[in-house]
């Protein structure tokens, strides 16, 4: 996806003004470092992340156990260090 595809998704105006700005800064070479934070794309980043925690799907727990493929995962490497 391109970056000025992802721009399109923000609704903010003031925060993709923000961002476009600093890319053109960026691009133009006047800002090849880190700078100070911009309050608006800080605002955004801190709402996302916010926003992503709340939808984040946790990972699944094993519904079986899974002592037999510990024991097959040792007793595969004890067959390979003996061999070598």
């Amino acid at each position: 996806m391109l970056f000025t595809d992802l721009l399109a998704t923000i609704d903010d105006e003031c925060t993709v003004a923000a961002i476009e700005l600093l890319r053109q800064r960026k691009i133009a070479g006047e800002e090849l470092d880190r700078g100070p934070a911009i309050p608006e794309i800080s605002a955004f980043v801190e709402a996302e992340l916010g926003r992503l925690n709340e939808v984040l799907v946790p990972d699944p727990v094993p519904t079986e156990s899974l002592d037999a493929l510990d024991v097959l995962f040792r007793e595969t490497l004890n067959r390979v260090w003996q061999t070598s």
